[in-house]
């Protein structure tokens, strides 16, 4: 992609499971990368290409801080990562998801200019516990304010690329997996667990979820910001297309792990539990040309890999 060539590209949350993954793409695409992280934060995802970019360490709920790190890196494109999210049964408290994913969301997209493309991020969430394939024009019923905090931002952020043009796209976020895939989310405790042959705790088999293979989800999150000129306001599903129970996910993972885990089902169900996500990529194949290239197996299988080969990762 020679469109990233010597382009400065701003990335918040780049310490994150999605953020750095994109990070690292973008140095070997040859990109000027300014990672956002927080002040303090962990920076290890960070660690093979931190020569190579810049790292401005910075709250994005404070403005002034905002600001010098648009000043000092003029960029060309912002990959919005940051936000309070929630993690496998644990929320943040409202008071994060307002300053976070609304306030401080809604004046970054307000700070760039009309040159710059930004892509936003939103989850499945947004939409709530449906059991059809999940379109990108669907109504938005969340089942809880992590949800509610998401929809905001994406809703201002298609107002300003109706109504001013503005390069602005919302990438909807399934479930996504791969190695760095961060301690808490539903793929790295059944990974970590099956390779420690330790007990299993999910909700129940038939709740499902939409999994998506990182490698994909950056390559869709590159392909947003080229066209973001095109679709200003659009939002782009970010899944692999098809419904995967959590019974079919956790034998698959403990079948390509050797894994003598036993399943312990009944564990606290979060409220979207009772929805079958899958994402609709009518949308994304017809306007950006994308879909996932790797298959759910392959895609667990490198990760149960990557996994082995780093149990400084996750075994502490």
């Amino acid at each position: 992609m020679e469109d990233f060539k010597g382009e400065s590209i701003v990335i918040t949350g780049a310490g994150g499971f999605i953020g750095s993954a994109i990070a690292r793409r973008l140095v070997i695409l040859g990109a000027q990368v300014h990672a956002v992280v927080r002040h303090g934060s962990d920076k290890s995802r960070l660690a093979e290409i931190a020569r190579d970019i810049t790292i401005h360490e910075a709250d994005i709920t404070n403005q002034s801080e905002i600001e010098n790190v648009l000043s000092e890196s003029a960029p060309k494109g912002i990959f919005h990562l940051a936000a309070a999210s929630q993690k496998f049964g644990l929320v943040p408290s409202i008071d994060a998801l307002i300053d976070t994913n609304i306030r401080a969301t809604v004046k970054l997209m307000d700070k760039i200019e009309a040159s710059t493309f930004f892509v936003n991020t939103d989850t499945f969430a947004v939409v709530g516990a449906k059991q059809a394939s999940l379109r990108e024009d669907d109504v938005l019923e969340p089942t809880e304010f992590y949800g509610v905090s998401r929809i905001p931002a994406t809703l201002y952020g298609g107002a300003l690329g109706r109504t001013s043009g503005k390069p602005i796209v919302t990438v909807r976020v399934f479930t996504p997996y791969g190695p760095f895939v961060q301690k808490g989310k539903l793929p790295y405790e059944v990974i970590t667990r099956a390779l420690l042959n330790t007990d299993i705790e999910l909700t129940r088999p038939e709740v499902a979820r939409d999994f998506i293979y990182i490698d994909d989800l950056v390559e869709l999150y590159l392909r947003a910001g080229i066209h973001a000129n095109e679709y200003p306001g659009h939002v782009f599903n970010g899944g692999g297309g098809k419904a995967v129970t959590l019974e079919e996910f956790a034998d698959l993972v403990r079948e390509e792990a050797h894994s003598k885990s036993v399943i312990r089902w009944g564990s606290t169900a979060i409220s979207y539990d009772s929805g079958r996500p899958e994402a609709d990529l009518t949308k994304v194949r017809g306007l950006l040309g994308w879909e996932p290239s790797m298959s759910f197996r392959d895609g667990i299988r490198e990760t149960i890999t990557w996994f082995r080969a780093h149990p400084g990762y996750w075994r502490s």
